[in-house]
């Protein structure tokens, strides 16, 4: 009995002639043939595509990361940021008048900046580029504090230096002033005493 099967191009044969079955073969052979050529450029395909989005993904976490810088630039340039800005600079440069001179100057806009050449003029020697700006800002208020506070200490010291100065004026109110003769004469009829430890 025959065993008909049909080709790819449609034709009937019958698969029990070896003839036949030889150009079965055959074409089965070709059919593999091309599916495999065929599924090795579908895998270049997905791997072109694959590549194209890994790009993409790229490129848009790329923008992404652009536009976040750019929006921290925006908010470094609002009129709050601006003011905020100037106010920390301010402080620092008056903070800085005070440890170096009133005719102390810098051009800088950053308070890092400023400190270190502050310190550089008042404490003169040390090598404040290769500090830390944590550590700059830190001994700059330090540095800050300690000469705010020496005002209050210097007041208080004049103070008390008045107060005794006072005690001293009013105790040689109440004593009569001896001239110098007097004085002379005093110390040469007291000399006989014994002199007190």
């Amino acid at each position: 009995m025959p065993v008909m099967i049909t080709l790819d191009s449609g034709r009937q044969i019958d698969a029990a002639d070896p003839a036949n079955a030889t150009l079965v073969a055959e074409t089965i052979d070709k059919l593999r043939t091309s599916l495999d050529a065929s599924m090795k450029e579908e895998e270049k395909q997905r791997a072109k595509a694959s590549e194209a989005e890994e790009k993409a993904d790229m490129a848009n976490a790329k923008a992404d990361e652009t536009e976040e810088e750019l929006e921290k630039e925006r908010a470094k340039t609002t009129d709050a940021a601006i003011a905020e800005r100037i106010k920390a600079i301010t402080v620092v440069m008056d903070g800085a008048r005070k440890l170096a001179g009133d005719d102390f100057t810098c051009d800088s806009c950053d308070p890092v900046t400023i400190m270190r050449a502050a310190l550089t003029v008042a404490k003169d020697g040390i090598d404040w580029d290769d500090k830390t700006p944590a550590y700059v800002q830190g001994r700059f208020d330090a540095a800050v504090e300690a000469m705010d506070a020496a005002p209050a200490a210097n007041a208080e010291q004049l103070a008390r230096l008045a107060a005794d100065a006072a005690t001293v004026v009013t105790k040689q109110q109440e004593a009569p002033q001896l001239s110098s003769y007097d004085s002379f004469k005093q110390s040469q009829a007291d000399a006989w005493k014994p002199k007190e430890a």
